[in-house]
């Protein structure tokens, strides 16, 4: 019986059979598991997929020295779950915080703690992995983080649930970590994991920055409070972000330079910045763009320009409003979500990157058409990714050509419609709640839905210039050596966008430059004639009579 599938020695992988058809079961060559053998000689390693290749892609937790006490509740809540047996828990938020009050939790257990991605997880047959796990588990003494991520496909979710399932029968401590609550068999406790909270994130960076720097701690405290208003990091996040201010700071005071409180922001709010960069660029739909745009460079009606300082004051300013005067941010949240309408060219995404250089924020550019899908429920999915990755650094997200995707919604005649309008209210959701700054844009307004133009904080509506905002954009887009012998009353004329005459301009230099002369009224003729061609329009009178 010690041989049936069912027995320890099977049951937990310590051997393997090789199965002989000619030879009856008692008689069939058995070998003793590669990983347990090297086990037994003392070649345990740090990592069992050092022993077992097929558990390659495990990572090993390391416990911090402290969490702060709301992620030390959590964990304190696994022990006690622990206390009477390995029961199962689901640990739901954000992915690092699961982490280390995973590893928290089994360090006060005497447990070591390892861990499996989801990508690992889903491509493996359960049982075989189950038995895998559970050794491992059983030789060193530990526990295991599962990390399943986004919500599985159904089929994913049932291999995951078994392999739970086959866990639990074997008596094995794990967690399951998991962006959205998973309704899995025998996983009956559930916790939420957040980031650490705003005053524990601000004693986190007192903690790494007072003995090391020497300014008054009315200076510390404000900068801190606009660094977590921010910014919002895990304890090991703010732990690199405080040393590499500290860096720089101090590199500062060795040259001699005075510490001034805009020095001390500053340092400490790029070092934030920096640890924000790398989940987001690892979406596909999101590309980051250099906002290089100042917002005295754009051409616009004052009460435009007024209006987009505006929009910088409420994401800068918010902690003070909120938090130090206590005004209500209200149930939709604290985000600033904008909408920016108009004809293409007029300014939209200049006026993006200039907000973003203003505000000193990274600057990401969302791909509508690759978030969107005809499956139902993988536009929400998709746009979550989005928000969680952004989440850490408050980033100033771009969203073109909304309309395409969030235009006015149909009546309700499907299960399809449903979940367009789903989607529709779960945007507007995190946009409400998003730290940083969203921005929508389209070419017609008038195609979005208005229940979600209401939820909106600002709306900026991007004209076509007047001859005198054309004149003075073709005067910033020519340097200042070329503009004798210009006619920019004549160019002024021409009915184009900021876009497009930016794009004249810029060909007819490279005309002039191909031809071996100063640039003139003639190249920007041609090109002004290549451009109208490009938009479908007839060339105008204007352009006739140009020398």
């Amino acid at each position: 019986m010690s041989l049936c599938p069912s027995a320890p020695l099977r049951r937990w992988g310590l051997i393997e059979i090789h199965p002989r058809p000619d030879l009856p079961l008692t008689a069939q060559p058995i070998r003793l598991s590669e990983p347990v053998l090297h086990f037994l000689l003392g070649a345990q390693g740090d990592n069992p997929a050092e022993l077992d290749p097929e558990l390659a892609g495990t990572f090993t937790l390391s416990a911090a020295a402290a969490l702060v006490p709301s992620q030390q509740e959590q964990a304190d809540r696994i022990c006690s779950a622990w206390e009477g047996g390995a029961v199962p828990v689901q640990l739901l938020g954000d992915p690092q915080s699961a982490r280390a009050i995973a590893a928290s939790a089994c360090s006060r257990l005497g447990l070591r703690a390892f861990g499996l991605p989801a990508e690992r997880l889903l491509e493996r047959d359960p049982e075989d992995l189950a038995r895998r796990l559970g050794r491992e588990a059983r030789l060193r003494g530990a526990a295991w983080l599962l990390e399943a991520g986004y919500r599985p496909e159904p089929s994913a979710q049932a291999r995951l649930g078994e392999l739970l399932e086959r866990l639990v029968a074997l008596e094995t401590p794990v967690l399951l970590s998991a962006r959205e609550r998973l309704a899995l068999p025998g996983l009956r406790w559930t916790l939420e994991v957040d980031k650490p909270t705003p005053s524990e994130q601000a004693a986190l960076w007192r903690e790494r920055l007072v003995g090391e720097l020497s300014v008054p701690e009315n200076v510390l405290s404000e900068a801190l409070e606009r660094v977590v208003a921010q910014f919002d990091l895990e304890a090991a996040a703010i732990a690199e972000a405080a040393q590499q201010a500290l860096l720089e700071l101090h590199y500062r005071l060795r040259q001699g330079a005075r510490l001034r409180p805009e020095d001390l922001l500053g340092a400490l709010w790029a070092a934030a910045r920096g640890q924000s960069h790398g989940r987001l660029e690892r979406v596909a739909a999101v590309r980051r763009m250099a906002a290089r745009a100042r917002r005295e460079d754009l051409v616009l009606p004052g009460a435009v320009q007024a209006t987009l300082g505006e929009i910088a004051a409420h994401v800068r300013h918010r902690h003070l409003v909120y938090d130090r005067q206590g005004f209500r941010s209200g149930e939709r949240g604290r985000g600033v979500a904008v909408l920016f309408s108009g004809p293409s060219g007029t300014g939209k995404t200049t006026a993006a990157e200039a907000l973003a250089r203003e505000l000193d924020l990274d600057l990401y550019r969302v791909d509508l058409s690759l978030l969107v899908s005809k499956y139902i429920g993988e536009t929400e999915k998709n746009l979550r990714e989005v928000f969680d990755a952004a989440e850490d650094g408050g980033a100033v997200l771009l969203f073109d050509e909304a309309d395409a995707v969030f235009g006015k919604r149909s009546d309700v005649q499907d299960s399809h419609d449903r979940y367009a309008n789903l989607e529709v209210s779960y945007l507007l959701q995190r946009m409400e709640q998003y730290r940083g700054l969203a921005i929508l844009t389209t070419n017609l307004e008038s195609s979005i839905d208005e229940a979600f133009v209401r939820r909106l904080r600002f709306i900026v509506r991007f004209e076509r210039p007047k001859p005198p905002e054309r004149a003075e954009i073709w005067r910033r887009v020519i340097p200042a050596e070329f503009h004798a012998g210009l006619d920019f009353e004549r160019l002024s004329l021409l009915e184009l966008t900021g876009g497009h005459i930016a794009n004249v301009a810029l060909h007819a230099a490279f005309k002039a430059a191909a031809e071996g002369e100063p640039l003139g009224m003639r190249h920007l003729r041609e090109a002004a004639s290549e451009e109208m061609a490009k938009l479908k329009r007839l060339r105008p009178r204007e352009l006739e009579d140009w020398g």
